[in-house]
């Protein structure tokens, strides 16, 4: 867990997607600081340096985002007994970034995320009102964002997704009436298959990550980047608690029952060149998201975030650091 800023500004935290661990978001955090907020990088239950429960049933939308709730929770709180590495500025930002990944390791030295059986759900009362956070999602976290904003909509002030559908939307596109969506996807249902996604994923040092983060994004990863997330699907259990989240999701664990409806304001940042989440995936439900903003980039692949950090950083922080809190 990387905290950068100080507790008294509005917090926001950055979930990353998978195969991804915290540093996925490296050239957003310190402009975001430097932009006036607080920001809370966690990894993953599964991911990276968190602890990683045994099962699929274990990375449920339940376990997930109580997880997240947790450690929004925790963070509004101000509690002192919690071992958090803080940067105050954007240059401390810079610095703790570097210093948390170690060279061809690609680990946190801080903390790890909290869990359900860590810290306890705590509010903090300011002026009255609960205080809440700002959550950011890409890829799978987008999805987790999705969840808590109806799960957990007391903690969440506003929320952007980056190349993540609204759950309605992706659960139409995996469906007969939508083949070519779906065919798109068909990837996840192979992740069904026991031992054999985590051996093929594995082999030759990771070769088929490393493809793609060497030929997904406009640019190639730096190849120290490339080790380091290399470095987190390495170590013990790690493949397998990420591709654990794509069986839970199949085998109903996932599942939104009725639809609620999101009352948060919403910004969705929609790459033109993902080779899965199509253009007409990115408007959600006006219904059920009647406040929402989606801005299309023609021009960039699912590493958004990579491909043209000063766009998309742009983007969040006119709308994480906006006052207008009523409805667009």
């Amino acid at each position: 867990l990387l905290v950068v800023g100080c507790p008294c500004r509005s917090q926001v935290v950055l979930l990353h997607g998978f195969p991804e661990f915290w540093y996925t978001w490296h050239k957003q955090i310190a402009p975001l600081a430097d932009a006036g907020l607080r920001v809370v990088v966690p990894d993953l239950r599964g991911f990276g340096e968190s602890s990683r429960p045994a099962g699929f049933a274990s990375y449920s939308r339940r376990h997930v985002c109580a997880d997240v709730a947790s450690l929004i929770s925790h963070c509004l709180s101000r509690a002192t007994d919690a071992a958090t590495d803080v940067a105050t500025d954007a240059g401390e930002a810079a610095s703790a970034i570097s210093s948390s990944v170690v060279a061809g390791a690609g680990r946190t030295s801080p903390v790890t995320a909290p869990g359900e059986s860590g810290l306890r759900q705590r509010s903090s009362e300011r002026g009255g009102e609960r205080r809440k956070a700002d959550v950011v999602g890409h890829g799978w976290g987008a999805f987790i964002a999705w969840a808590m904003a109806m799960d957990h909509a007391h903690l969440i002030r506003r929320v952007a997704v980056l190349c993540g559908p609204h759950p309605v939307v992706f659960h139409r596109c995996l469906s007969i009436w939508q083949p070519l969506t779906l065919l798109r996807y068909f990837y996840w249902f192979l992740f069904l298959v026991p031992c054999l996604p985590e051996w093929f994923l594995a082999r030759n040092n990771c070769a088929a990550l490393q493809k793609v983060y060497r030929q997904e994004p406009l640019r190639p990863l730096p190849p120290a980047d490339v080790q380091s997330h290399v470095a987190a699907f390495s170590t013990d259990g790690a493949l397998t608690a990420g591709i654990a989240y794509h069986r839970a999701f199949l085998r109903g664990l996932w599942q939104f029952g009725c639809p609620v409806t999101v009352p948060h304001r919403v910004l969705v940042l929609w790459a033109g060149k993902d080779k899965y989440a199509r253009p007409h995936m990115a408007v959600p439900p006006p219904s059920l998201v009647p406040n929402t903003q989606v801005v299309h980039f023609p021009e960039l692949t699912y590493w958004m975030m990579w491909d043209d950090p000063h766009q998309v950083n742009g983007r969040l922080i006119g709308f994480l650091s906006s006052t207008d809190n009523g409805m667009e």
